[in-house]
């Protein structure tokens, strides 16, 4: 089940997946093109660690990410703009949500490998900062629509484009081609649920 909707300047499609009927949400036009440069310039620049996984049966295999502390939340631009867009898209559908517990970029390379995992109860809101995607480039989010993939929904990388989905969808993030000859770099941002919280168990995540 979809609907297409277009709330001022950012347009938004609400899809429904598996028996479940679990929702998720693609938004587009949440920054504009120069705020988009801008934003990635700046992601570019950060330091990553070679830290992160996506399940505790993965550690093995990981991921380069930015973590950032507390403090930065509320005082760092981009990621004040896009959690407020994420916290108001989540209010005005009157969908309830806890506090943010978590937000990191993650730094995906041609030849990285992420595996299907879930978030948690809660929502997660996660933004693409590439400036620039080309189709051939690959690096699709992809959504499962139950706890067995058979098979799977695709979601672009897109400038501007913010994905806000349920923690307990099945999810992995998608590596570019060799086509592509930088990072695919993406936002996340973890929102506990409305009351105690009952994370998943898995490992970091990144999508």
């Amino acid at each position: 089940m979809r609907g297409r909707r277009k709330p001022g300047r950012i347009a938004y499609e609400a899809i429904r997946i598996g028996a479940s009927q679990r929702r998720f949400f693609i938004l587009d036009g949440v920054v504009d093109d120069a705020a988009a440069g801008a934003i990635h310039a700046h992601f570019s620049s950060l330091p990553m660690t070679l830290s992160d996984s996506d399940r505790p049966d993965t550690g093995h295999v990981r991921h380069l990410k930015h973590e950032f502390d507390r403090g930065e939340w509320d005082g760092h631009p981009a990621l004040s703009l896009l959690t407020s867009t994420a916290r108001a898209f989540l209010r005005e559908r009157q969908i309830a949500y806890g506090s943010i517990y978590r937000i990191y970029a993650n730094f995906n390379l041609h030849g990285d490998f992420q595996f299907a995992h879930e978030d948690g109860e809660g929502w997660t809101a996660l933004a693409f900062i590439n400036s620039r995607w080309d189709e051939d480039w690959a690096g699709e989010l992809i959504l499962y629509p139950d706890g067995t993939p058979s098979y799977a929904l695709c979601i672009a990388p897109r400038p501007g484009r913010m994905v806000v989905f349920d923690g307990m969808i099945r999810h992995r993030g998608g590596a570019p081609s060799k086509l592509c000859l930088e990072a695919r770099i993406s936002l996340a941002i973890k929102f506990a649920p409305a009351g105690p919280r009952k994370a998943a168990a898995i490992g970091n995540g990144s999508a």
